[in-house]
């Protein structure tokens, strides 16, 4: 008399397991990189007041300069590229630290952390989208109608590449939500049912005549999340769902 639960098949479980896993890693490669940040504002050095990412080439360059033992914040700010070259000045202040043999050992450390979860990170994404490829459902449908004009803006789309053309949607966002959610949309009778099974409707509490909005609930946190950014990446897009 009960409805079955949701059990995707085998292969949505085994790609589950490794976005699953990409997600943690990536996570936790998130929170080394704030260690460094930490570390160098520890050394009175502020490289993010003149840098967008520290991990990128230029500020990269410059950590690893420090942990080499250039200690000269002109020589430092020289190698800077691109855009950070017009900060000359706020370059040289934020390189007028106090950094030192123990900061450099401490940061040697937690760069090769990060370049590891990097290389494990990488090593996943290249499985991921192996596994994606090995799965019928999620190729692109075969055009038998034999009309095709070859032109490839009317040609079928894979299940990512449909995913993709949703605001805010990336490879990595739609390869998630294809292994969170399974390919076949048979187990959910309306969109709102797959809402309320991902905990991203509140519930609705009555008691007697009165009726009022409950809490979400915990649901699936690396769905959620996914969405979550997928949906403030579209709210800086001229859409529908930006406006909205």
């Amino acid at each position: 008399m009960l409805r079955p639960s949701f059990v995707p098949p085998a292969e949505i479980r085994q790609l589950r397991d490794y976005t699953r896993l990409r997600s943690d890693l990536t996570e936790e490669r998130s929170r080394h990189k704030q260690r460094v940040e930490k570390l160098l504002e520890d050394a009175l050095i502020k490289l993010s007041t003149v840098a967008t990412d520290i991990f990128g080439l230029s500020a990269r360059e410059m950590i690893e300069a420090l942990i080499a033992g250039e200690r000269d914040p002109r020589a430092l700010a020289e190698m800077a590229r691109g855009r950070m070259k017009v900060k000359r000045g706020a370059r040289v202040e934020g390189h007028a630290g106090r950094f030192d043999d123990h900061h450099a050992e401490l940061a040697r450390m937690l760069l090769d952390r990060v370049d590891a979860l990097t290389a494990k990170i990488d090593m996943l994404t290249v499985r991921i989208e192996m596994l994606i490829a090995q799965i019928p459902a999620a190729a692109a449908p075969v055009d038998d109608s034999g009309d095709g004009d070859g032109d490839p803006t009317t040609a079928p789309l894979s299940a990512v590449a449909r995913l993709e053309e949703v605001a805010g949607i990336g490879v990595r966002a739609a390869q998630v939500i294809i292994a969170e959610v399974g390919l076949d949309m048979a187990q959910f009778p309306t969109a709102a049912h797959l809402v309320s099974w991902a905990k991203l409707s509140p519930r609705t509490i009555q008691s007697g005549p009165r009726s009022r909005s409950g809490k979400t609930g915990k649901g699936n946190r690396y769905l959620k999340s996914v969405l979550g950014e997928a949906a403030a990446g579209a709210a800086k897009t001229d859409t529908f769902l930006g406006e909205r």
